[in-house]
This record gives C-alpha cells, structure tokens and sequence, in this order.
C-alpha cells in the first residue's frame, strides 16, 4: 500500500541514492518522499526546509538526532538506513512502512475489538522504550495565559520554544502534519512544531475555545460568536465558513464528510463538506460538550443531564441515557460502548 501524491515541478528526482516517485506528506521539518533504492527497497526520505538548513543550530541539532536516531533498534520501528545531515539540503531516509493512518482506520472501519487495540498500545509501548532508551527527543506543546505556545522537551522539562500569540491562548493545542495549531482572541494560526516559527494566522469572530480539528488537510473550528470555519492546513486559506451554528466552546467532531458541532444553546448541527447545514438537533438546556462520532451515531454528553446519540445522517434521535448529573467532558467510544462521566462523580459504559 503506497498511498502517494504525483510528484510536482519543484520536487526532487533524486535524493542521495534514492529515486523519488511520489510524495508521502509532511513532517516537522519538511516534505516527505517515497524513494527507491537502487535494489527496488521503499524508503521514506524527508527533506529539510531551506530555511531550517540555513540555521546552523538547527543543522547541529538535526545531525545530534540522526545519530540518535540510528541507534534506535525497535521491531515496531522505522528504522533510519540513510541520511546526510551536511547535505544541500539535509536529509533523512528510514524504512517505509506502508498502511494507513490511525484516524483513517478509525473511520473506515468504525470502533476495534479489544484485541486489535491490546496489540497496538502494546506495539506503541515497545516503541517507545526504543526511542527513549536511544536518547531520542519528545517534545510537548502547551498554551498558556501568558499568549504563548510552549513547546517543551517531555524528558528533561526543557522549553525548545516559545510562539507569542496576540493575546491568551484560549484552547489546548493540536499537532498535526508537522505544524501545531492553536487559537487566541480573534484569530487561528499555525505554528511550525520543529522551530515555533508562525506558518500563517486567520482571523475569527470572536474566540475559538476549543481545540482545533485537523482532518485531511482542514483545520476546523468554531468561535463563541457562532462561526464554524474550514481553513487549508497547508496556508490558512478559508475553504469555508458556516454562521449561526451556535456559539462553541469545544471542539467540532469530523468523520466521513460530516463536521458536527455542540453549542451552548444546547444544540447540535450538523454540516456538510461545503459548509451548508444538514440538521440540528436540540437537547434540553442549554450546553454541550465536545461531539463524538462513533460509526453512524454522534454522541454528545449536556448538561440537561443525559448522553444523547443521534443518527449522523439525518439528526434523529437514537437514544438518551440518564447520567444523573450535568455532562461537561466528551464520551469516549469503543467496541460498542460510550463511556461517559458527569458531575455527580459517577463513570458510566453505555451500550451504542
């Protein structure tokens, strides 16, 4: 499986001792390639931005951590089998691995069995005490109230550094594709995760609480003004915007061309790929919790005191379960059942 994108006019052929034949995405310091070895092996090969090879700290640092890299020696990892950190312009190769991504599975195949999911927090796990015992960096993003996204190393406590938005940043950061997303009062940006240089910045009516969704490309949120807005990852170019679904405090849900928002009037809309709204669905109070999408039922927790799941495609009710008390957090789904929390204290598996 070599899920790829045609190679484009400025894109490299050839990249050290590997043939490139197509584009695989991007990473935290630049494009990703699929590249041929001369024996026919498939590499991913990641090329450094211009702008980041140019720094020459950033050069020492990139070469420090390809070294690192190569140590790391883990069955549930790619394993590093060329760079050239001196390069013009640097380079990375490790072992292809072809498949899809996690969230894709998720939406195409709907909820794992237990098993599936015990296998693969085992195979993270093994992973991770690859990379660590390699000394390989981590690196954590956070906002805080000082208009700053930090982004600190997640083994020593050491900030790498810090992006200084206009005001507080006003919802948890999202990492995606290489670039951290975060909102403050009256805009969305992208921040570069490997530098803390700012990619672009869009201007919202008025705030986005919630934490971004980043899915295929788009950046989805909402503000407390009411607004929901599709943005391009790549640029921060509006692909659309939806007024009136409501003033949103957390994060839109995004599955199958749907994108699903809760408001604080205590309704749940609907929109589709183009931003026109498909269906609103009314609980009874005002507030809602962050949406879920599970299969062909979004799930959503109020403060009305009930877990609702309601038909994705058409908005009609499915079922209401009582939690005894207002709902604040999102449910989690898995294996046919919802797991939701309220305020009374109580953990709840409710079958979908």
């Amino acid at each position: 499986m070599e899920a790829t994108e045609a190679l484009e006019a400025g894109d490299p052929r050839q990249v050290g001792r590997y043939r490139i034949v197509g584009r695989l995405g991007a990473g935290g310091m630049g494009r990703v390639y699929l590249g041929r070895s001369p024996g026919g092996r498939a590499v991913a090969v990641e090329l450094v931005r211009p702008e980041l090879a140019e720094d020459a700290e950033f050069r020492r640092r990139f070469a420090r951590e390809v070294a690192a890299a190569r140590r790391v020696n883990g069955v549930f990892t790619a394993g590093v089998v060329d760079a050239d950190p001196d390069g013009s312009p640097a380079w990375l190769a490790t072992a292809y691995v072809p498949g899809i991504a996690l969230g894709e599975a998720l939406a195409v195949h709907g909820p794992w069995a237990e098993g599936p999911v015990l296998a693969l927090g085992a195979g993270l796990a093994e992973a991770l005490e690859a990379i660590h015992a390699a000394g390989v960096v981590h690196l954590a993003y956070v906002g805080g109230a000082d208009g700053g996204v930090h982004a600190v190393d997640a083994a020593t406590g050491e900030r790498r550094w810090v992006h200084r938005a206009d005001s507080f940043v006003s919802g948890r950061p999202v990492v995606a594709d290489g670039a951290v997303y975060a909102a403050s009062r009256g805009s969305l940006y992208a921040v570069d995760a490997a530098t803390g240089d700012q990619r672009w910045s869009f201007a919202t009516e008025g705030t986005v609480f919630g934490p971004p969704a980043v899915v295929d490309g788009v950046v989805y949120a909402g503000s407390d003004k009411g607004t929901l807005y599709a943005v391009r990852a790549a640029d921060g170019e509006q692909r659309w915007k939806s007024p009136d679904v409501g003033a949103a405090f957390s994060a839109p849900a995004v599955a199958d061309g749907g994108v699903y928002a809760g408001s604080a009037d205590g309704k749940l809309r609907a929109v589709d790929p183009a931003g026109h709204g498909r269906w609103k669905f009314a609980t009874r109070k005002r507030g809602l919790a962050a949406p879920v999408v599970a299969g062909e039922v979004v799930c959503i927790g109020a403060t009305d005191h009930h877990l609702y799941a309601v038909d994705a495609g058409t908005g009609a009710s499915r079922w209401r379960f009582d939690t005894g008390a207002p709902v604040y957090s999102a449910p989690a789904v898995a294996d046919g059942t919802a797991f939701v929390s309220s305020e009374n204290g109580y953990l709840y598996a409710v079958a979908t």
